[in-house]
């Protein structure tokens, strides 16, 4: 009786699998009664957990205090849906063969296998032309983290690297780009002018070009100061603490000092630099 009623079941709801199931298991026993009911496939969220458990060599690259806050295995539950909507539906099996340590003039970094070999090719290309220390102080690859607005960053994924962080910054205010282009000279919303007409840009500072930073940024408050208007004071306080800061320390510092052949020989590499972006250059970004 039992294989005549596996087919007509398989089309009905759970509903009527579940009275025929119990049926049968009165009639003929549990054991007899296990093909009615097939198998359901493991959801996501069932996969990553298994996967957590099964790859605890990787667990270590889910600890941070950046974005998502939380114990690693909440970062990772937070982050398993975004690895999923970029192409990787597993993200502890991804991790397990992607991700290498790559070197890049004495520094190490967790990074993608096809990024560390950029950087090996890069390194060499330097070497080659002469480079023997390292033109760099801080390189790091690998990060899984969300961006500010809780989105996919290029860093998850171990394929973009950022060099130098600290004194070649990611240009995201539009003010601040403004006002760097009305003193420079450079229009800081256009892409892919390369690094010497960035670096040039970046080398137009000193005392005179700090004064004109905040000349422009004067300007800019002033065309806002309707706007401003309607904020309370301690609002308009932190706005203009937050866009005055950065542009002194762009005036007095410039805000790039990667070596020209530094960035030839990533870009030589195969990478993309961020500072070829349109709008938010992101001077210390390089990815596949």
């Amino acid at each position: 009786m039992l294989p005549g009623i596996v087919p007509l079941l398989r089309g009905a709801d759970l509903g009527t699998r579940a009275r025929a199931l119990r049926q049968v298991q009165r009639q003929t026993g549990n054991r007899a009664a296990q093909p009615v009911l097939p198998r359901q496939a493991l959801t996501d969220a069932q996969h990553w957990a298994l996967d957590w458990a099964a790859h605890p060599a990787q667990q270590h690259h889910f600890r941070g205090t950046g974005r998502p806050s939380g114990t690693p295995r909440q970062r990772y539950d937070v982050l398993a849906p975004l690895y999923k909507t970029h192409g990787i539906p597993r993200p502890m099996v991804y991790l397990t063969p992607s991700i290498t340590t790559a070197r890049f003039f004495g520094f190490s970094t967790p990074a993608h296998v096809d990024l560390a070999a950029a950087l090996r090719t890069a390194e060499a290309t330097l070497r080659a032309g002469g480079v023997t220390t390292a033109p760099v102080t801080k390189v790091w690859a690998l990060n899984p983290r969300t961006t500010s607005a809780g989105g996919w960053s290029n860093h998850t994924d171990g394929r973009a690297v950022d060099i130098d962080p600290g004194t070649n910054p990611h240009l995201t205010s539009r003010a601040q780009r403004h006002v760097i282009g009305l003193v420079t000279g450079t229009d800081m919303e256009a892409g892919g002018q390369g690094c010497v007409a960035m670096k040039n840009s970046s080398d137009t500072r000193g005392a005179a070009t700090e004064r004109r930073l905040r000349a422009g940024l004067q300007r800019q408050v002033k065309r806002r100061k309707a706007e401003l208007a309607r904020k309370t004071k301690v609002l308009e306080r932190k706005r203009r603490a937050r866009d005055r800061y950065p542009l002194r320390t762009y005036g007095a510092q410039g805000f790039l000092n990667l070596p020209e052949e530094l960035v030839d020989a990533l870009t030589g590499a195969g990478l993309r630099w961020g500072g070829n972006w349109s709008g938010a250059k992101d001077f210390m970004h390089f990815d596949l």
